[in-house]
């Protein structure tokens, strides 16, 4: 094909130049804040972004956007970490902030084997707050406390079965197993049942666990799928499940 070498070229440039490289998310309000991604010219991950609701601002409506005079704080780019690691491969699975919007808790695949790497960073000075916590799902659920997390790690057929708590402050080593699934056809998945609302299949068998003490408060424990806010307010939801969960974050 090297007769056709500058044709590819010309195909490339033109595709290229179809293409909007700058671009950014739809914001979204949340707890004082402007949430976002944007993308960077010559750049292929995106940069996890958010401003800071102005004081002045009215409550949230369809026109809402972030002001331009709020400086931007970036919790997250995702292309410095991979160069920064230089990862011939970069992934991230999920980029979740605490409740208390203090706290940033993200996982990343670096390999390509969606075995994700739990990371847990304080926004106040960027200080990474625990080692590195690999072989995850790539799921986190923090609980209203603002010190507790909950994530999923695998087994050595690459399924998520186990279901961890960690709290901040204390060694990974100290993780806490909450659930175990043993069943090799199910695998466990987490959600958050306070200000998100969760929707979950009638068929699944779900359980459900509550501070202070993180005790179960049901096992199992049904969930409705028209009333999914009848569950306990903050609330941590593991699923048995076969099938896929469907969720939406209340923003």
């Amino acid at each position: 094909m090297a007769d056709t070498v500058k044709l590819q070229d010309e195909l490339y440039k033109e595709m290229r130049g179809r293409i909007k490289e700058e671009d950014t998310s739809v914001a979204a309000r949340y707890q004082g804040y402007y949430y976002y991604t944007r993308a960077e010219e010559g750049q292929q991950y995106a940069v996890h972004c958010r401003r800071a609701v102005p004081a002045r601002a009215g409550p949230p409506s369809e026109a809402d956007e972030p002001s331009p005079d709020a400086p931007e704080e970036v919790l997250l780019d995702e292309n410095k970490r991979k160069q920064q690691g230089k990862h011939k491969f970069y992934m991230v699975g999920c980029c979740e902030t605490s409740p208390d919007q203090k706290l940033l808790a993200w996982t990343e695949d670096t390999k390509g084997g969606e075995k994700y790497t739990l990371h847990i960073r304080d926004l106040s000075n960027g200080k990474e707050l625990i080692d590195p916590i690999p072989m995850t799902s790539g799921d986190v659920v923090w609980a209203n406390d603002n010190a507790t997390l909950f994530y999923i790690v695998k087994d050595h057929l690459d399924r998520p079965y186990k279901v961890l708590r960690h709290t901040i402050g204390s060694p990974t080593s100290y993780d806490a197993v909450v659930y175990e699934e043993k069943d090799e056809v199910r695998k466990p998945c987490l959600m958050f049942l306070g200000e998100r609302i969760a929707f979950v299949a009638p068929s699944q068998s779900c359980m459900v666990l509550d501070k202070p003490a993180w005790q179960w408060l049901q096992k199992p424990y049904q969930v409705d799928w028209h009333n999914a806010k009848s569950s306990p307010a903050g609330a941590v939801l593991v699923c048995q499940a076969r099938d896929e969960v469907i969720h939406w974050n209340q923003r």
